[in-house]
């Protein structure tokens, strides 16, 4: 069902001679009236520029922050804090439980007190005040801090470190809007929409209705071919990344910007990592000089375990190999192998084409979507816990906690037989942990922009990874999580899955 989403937005642009100051403010609803936490409004061209919705669905974005906060005292403040137009935004991304804000008159009177629970920005709508000098003063349970603030008596109150307004020209230059910026705004399990602000020079009232995502979400049961399960992709669509800088303390850059993908076609995925022992058949089968990779007992040896210590190239050369034996067309071309097939193998001048129906890598795209499974939690299963190494994750993967960890005298130390977890809701058995998972795509940053069949550079030197793998914290499981693997280097925790076009 498609949901919409209404944002009502008040944009105030004041234009110094020099540049524009921001100060962007609304409040976030869906069609019912009820309020959405947690979206995202930031501007294209000053990505450093970013305010969520709070537990009302209000936001305010403003180049006031990180200014602010920053000529106000020269240590590093437990807040980031702004007003604009009688709207306190107080950014606290740590914190955990009550924020509270009292406003607090020179004899310590308590003017106004108000409070807000477990938003990374809180957003206060601020009362009448007499004119003077008030300190704003900011709690949680882990921290405190107070500023001053001004009341001129006509117009909002600003922040003030000795009664003068603090936003250094330099700050404000660095923060402000360029003439061409664009507004973008994400929302959890919600389509991405922009704004451009090229056109705005003075206040005014904009709705933006967002839609729903459209991934498929499975109403029957699941089509099976021998060890794949389809996946139904053509004319569906999902976001791909999250809109959230850090997760716990851990940076998530990459996974920014979110953006809108389209599928023009089915797919189908193996339902497991290939395992050990479909990899030696396989491979032993197609080259001469295989050589099988070096598994052992310590990290995980036997026919159901899966492939590890193989490069992206060494996986190609299974995908072609498999091709061939079933009467596919291969997807991979090269003019020559070095080093030996099977274990630390290099393709030379290899291309890849998607068009062929053979079994390849997946996309980087089509591994996420398939990872999410028609969710836009952290994990299928769910949201990442403050708590970052939170035991219910041992419920659904493989990974530090109930591998690593344990230490290599442990009998769990190591990879898994492939499904000892529960699968996700399109039949796919450890998307999150075991092993880490190559994807086709040579790994960049994610463009600006919505795609359609996105299939990564042309060329590069790093293939993507995927899904993280028995020695990662949570943080790595996330289905949005991306690193990266050099060609040619080899690693305990790396293995694949396959797929190959359904149509």
């Amino acid at each position: 069902m498609f949901k919409k989403l209404s944002f009502l937005l008040t944009l105030l642009l004041f234009i110094p001679l020099r540049s524009q100051e921001v100060n962007i403010s609304g409040t976030i609803v869906d069609d019912n009236a009820e309020p959405v936490t947690d979206a995202l409004v930031m501007l294209k061209n000053n990505p450093d520029l970013k305010a969520y919705s709070n537990e009302v669905g209000a936001f305010l974005l403003s180049d006031n922050v990180s200014s602010v906060s920053n000529s106000l005292n020269a240590r590093a403040r437990s807040f980031n804090v702004a007003i604009s137009n009688n709207i306190l935004s107080v950014e606290a991304p740590s914190y955990k439980g009550e924020l509270r804000m009292d406003i607090l008159k020179t004899n310590g009177a308590v003017a106004y007190s108000a409070s807000t629970q477990n938003q990374a920005t809180a957003v206060f709508s601020l009362p009448r005040l007499s004119q003077g000098l008030y300190l704003l003063r900011l709690t949680t349970p882990q921290k405190s801090d107070v500023v001053r603030m001004v009341n001129p008596g006509s117009g909002s109150p600003y922040l003030s470190a000795n009664g003068r307004r603090t936003i250094s020209g330099s700050n404000r230059q660095a923060q402000s809007a360029e003439p061409d910026d664009t507004l973008m705004i994400f929302a959890g399990g919600y389509r991405n929409y922009s704004i451009q602000l090229s056109t705005v020079h003075e206040p005014n009232d904009l709705t933006v209705t967002l839609t729903r995502s459209n991934p498929w979400i499975p109403a029957e049961e699941l089509m099976y071919s021998g060890n794949q399960v389809k996946i139904m992709a053509d004319g569906y669509d999902f976001e791909m990344g999250q809109p959230y800088p850090e997760i716990i303390e851990y940076s998530s850059d990459w996974e920014q910007p979110v953006r809108t993908v389209t599928f023009n076609y089915d797919f189908w995925m193996d339902t497991v990592e290939v395992t050990q022992r479909e990899y030696e058949e396989i491979m032993r089968a197609a080259y001469d000089d295989y050589q099988t990779p070096h598994w052992n007992a310590t990290y995980g040896l036997g026919d159901d375990y899966p492939v590890y210590t193989v490069t992206a190239h060494d996986a190609m050369l299974f995908c072609n190999a498999k091709s061939k034996l079933e009467g596919l067309d291969t997807v991979y071309s090269y003019s020559s192998i070095g080093r030996t097939p099977g274990s630390m193998s290099q393709l030379f001048d290899l291309e890849t084409d998607y068009s062929k129906n053979g079994y390849r890598l997946p996309t980087e795209a089509e591994w996420e979507y398939a990872c999410r499974a028609g969710t836009y939690t952290d994990f299928y299963w769910g949201n990442i816990s403050q708590d970052i190494e939170d035991p219910e994750i041992d419920n659904h993967a493989v990974w530090r906690n109930n591998s690593w960890d344990l230490g290599s005298e442990g009998t769990s130390y190591g990879t898994f037989p492939v499904a000892s977890k529960p699968p996700n809701d399109y039949g796919l058995y450890d998307m999150s942990g075991n092993v880490s998972e190559y994807v086709g795509d040579f790994f960049e940053e994610y463009p600006w922009g919505d795609d359609t069949d996105p299939t990564g550079p042309a060329d590069g030197v790093f293939h993507g990874l995927r899904g993280g793998n028995w020695g990662n914290s949570a943080f790595y499981l996330r289905s949005s999580n991306r690193e990266f693997m050099a060609p040619d280097y080899e690693y305990y925790f790396i293995g694949f899955r396959t797929v190959r076009r359904a149509d």
